[in-house]
């Protein structure tokens, strides 16, 4: 009898000390104080013991830990994140939720548990020996708790990109007629190309609109001139004429190719076996679509400028290549060295919780910039500045991390000062806690 008369004093005064406020919460003689803003863990200098989900703080390592196991426990990283964003929006915990239940709050150290059934926007004030959970609208004035670091299955590719500039060359002719190539008569074909169209860029694919008549053997190859000498400066590629389809058909090559600066140069496609009834046929067309005009070789380079050759060209430097998970292709502004140069990313909405991100900087310190800021937008407008680095990065991956923001669309690269030849990007990916991943706020 006496039992059931305290119990329900402890009610009425637990019901009245929340209608009221409580001002402040004390457990675990006093090691952990909960007040209206804050939660005060104990200074340990030692690791409780280990069981899941506890979190306690390390007064001698100035650092948060928390178990994920009765034999692991783990650091949490500087860096935060918005509590406003996370499980105050929620009806239910989620497997990333956290929650604090008074019963469950021990000395130097408070387990993180799922969200049990509550209505949104109300966390669990208090909880009396025997009595059910309490439920109670609070204002957390502190807005921010730490992320976890990102793992690799975190990092995401943004869907779209711009810059104040692209360096890329991309050069596309049609099929369309043909010129014959055999032993004895035409045994090159080339597109010539201004020295201001191609010379200094990489070329990473060319492809060349070819067909084969009758049966001719031999080897097709695929190579780049000189205009002003005729010195081979790249070898493509080469096939079996045999090989070559028998409808005009785009064969192309992939690679690395340098091109020399300030001279003209041509794309050939070379044969010198067949006859007039078994041949490679190199399509052309009359419509002018592309820079420069086709040339052909018998004894001697002859252009015809009426002609534009069936070939395509890509080079590096284009600025979807910074998202296009290939870590070898890359953007570059034009010129390489432009005066503040940016590349900026759109995450393709507002997202909460973005917290970093990832650059995979050119393997030639060349092309590394000396000094370049990370900024975040929400409009793509107005910047802030997330990372200021005045020191060259190491090449590849290069990760970035920051205060994670409540709002953010675009993440912007600004160069401060290029490498000795200029910048090259070769990917970027964005990092998003996990923490708003599900249900949150944000893809």
């Amino acid at each position: 009898m006496l039992e059931r008369i305290e119990k329900a004093i402890r009610k009425k005064i637990l019901n009245w000390l929340l209608k009221e406020g409580i001002p402040e919460l004390k457990i675990g003689d006093n090691t952990i104080v909960v007040t209206g803003s804050t939660i005060n863990l104990a200074n340990l200098t030692a690791d409780p013991p280990l069981a899941e989900g506890k979190l306690w703080y390390r007064a001698d390592l100035d650092r948060l830990q928390y178990a994920i196991s009765t034999a692991t426990k783990r650091e949490i990283p500087y860096g935060t994140i918005n509590v406003d964003q996370h499980a105050s929006r929620h009806t239910k915990g989620g497997a990333d939720e956290l929650s604090l239940d008074a019963t469950q709050l021990t000395t130097g150290r408070l387990p993180m548990a799922r969200m049990p059934d509550g209505a949104a926007g109300k966390v669990l004030t208090a909880q009396g020996i025997g009595l059910d959970p309490i439920w109670s609208d609070v204002q957390i004035s502190t807005d921010r708790v730490t992320a976890p670091p990102a793992a690799e299955s975190d990092y995401r590719t943004p869907p779209s990109a711009a810059a104040s500039s692209e360096y890329g060359v991309k050069i596309e002719g049609q099929l369309g007629g043909g010129t014959p190539m055999y032993a004895g008569y035409i045994v090159r074909v080339a597109q010539r190309l201004p020295a201001t169209v191609i010379g200094g860029r990489t070329v990473k694919r060319v492809e060349f609109g070819i067909e084969r008549d009758g049966t001719p053997s031999g080897t097709v190859y695929f190579r780049v001139r000189r205009v002003d000498n005729d010195a081979v400066v790249a070898e493509l590629g080469s096939i079996a004429a045999s090989s070559v389809p028998t409808t005009g058909a785009f064969i192309g090559f992939d690679g690395e190719w340098t091109m020399p600066t300030g001279v003209d140069l041509r794309f050939c496609v070379e044969y010198s076996g067949g006859d007039a009834n078994n041949y490679i046929l190199v399509h052309y067309t009359t419509t002018d679509i592309i820079p420069g005009y086709q040339s052909y070789y018998i004894t001697a380079w002859t252009d015809e400028t009426n002609l534009d050759m069936a070939i395509k060209i890509y080079t590096h430097g284009y600025i979807a290549d910074s998202i296009d998970d290939n870590i070898n292709t890359y953007w570059s502004p034009n010129p390489p060295n432009q005066t503040n140069a940016w590349i900026r990313f759109d995450l393709g909405s507002v997202l909460a919780g973005v917290a970093g991100c990832r650059v995979y900087w050119h393997s030639d310190a060349n092309y590394r910039p000396q000094a370049y800021k990370i900024q975040a937008s929400v409009n793509g407008s107005t910047w802030d500045d997330v990372v200021v680095e005045n020191t060259q990065p190491p090449a590849g991956w290069v990760e970035y991390s920051w205060i994670a923001r409540a709002e953010t669309r675009y993440l912007r690269i600004l160069i401060l000062q290029h490498g000795s030849s200029g910048t090259r990007v070769n990917e970027f990916d964005y990092y998003q806690s996990n923490i708003w991943r599900h249900g949150h706020k944000g893809g």
